[in-house]
């Protein structure tokens, strides 16, 4: 018997699932995690809300709202959504909770004393008016790449990961003023040097 833990990507919550969403990752997610069960092993399904991520702000921005609020109102439609498709999660995780919050520091402390964390200098684009450094959906200019409009993450048309040094007639979503760059720290994972040690739990695991 073996032990599955099957981790599609929490959804933001700053609307409902789209059939996208569901046939695309959930629906795939159920359908090994039944499967294994089926099979005689123990497979649990574990997913959740990010809410850290920026568009769940634009979008209570946008309301006029309270960040939590919003999020906890999608977050309703996104297991209403999921219940319809008769996918039940075995533990569906919040970034929000305290639990989160001291799992992920935990974690990120072992990696950093274990030599896996740099902190770095960096840059990042931030918005003299409103006084906030931004990022992601919060951003919106030209790709360097293709010239298409995108926002300070992936630019949809070509599918470049867009760095904020980089980003062209970048100007804040929120209200619109053109963006400068601020020095920042910046923890960066040392990649290859995890990779190895990732690559061989997993040879270890199977």
């Amino acid at each position: 018997m073996r032990t599955y833990f099957v981790c599609p990507a929490p959804p933001c919550p700053n609307g409902k699932l789209h059939l996208g969403h569901v046939g695309g990752v959930y629906l795939l997610a159920d359908m090994f995690t039944r499967f294994q069960r089926m099979a005689g092993h123990r497979a649990y399904y574990i997913t959740g809300a990010d809410e850290h991520g920026t568009y769940t702000l634009v979008k209570a921005r946008k309301l006029g709202q309270p960040v939590s609020d919003v999020a906890q109102k999608h977050i309703h439609e996104i297991l209403q959504c999921l219940r319809a498709v008769q996918i039940t999660p075995d533990a569906f995780v919040r970034t929000s909770s305290e639990i989160h919050k001291e799992n992920a520091l935990a974690i990120f402390r072992e990696l950093q004393e274990a030599g896996y964390v740099d902190v770095r200098d960096g840059v990042q684009l931030y918005c003299e008016h409103c006084d906030e450094f931004v990022a992601d959906s919060l951003a919106v200019g030209t790709c360097p790449a293709c010239d298409a409009t995108t926002d300070s993450n992936l630019c949809e048309n070509c599918g470049l990961a867009v760095q904020h040094d980089t980003l062209r007639d970048a100007r804040h979503t929120t209200c619109g003023s053109t963006l400068g760059l601020r020095p920042i720290k910046q923890a960066v994972f040392d990649m290859p040097r995890l990779a190895q040690v990732l690559d061989k739990a997993i040879g270890q695991s199977t």
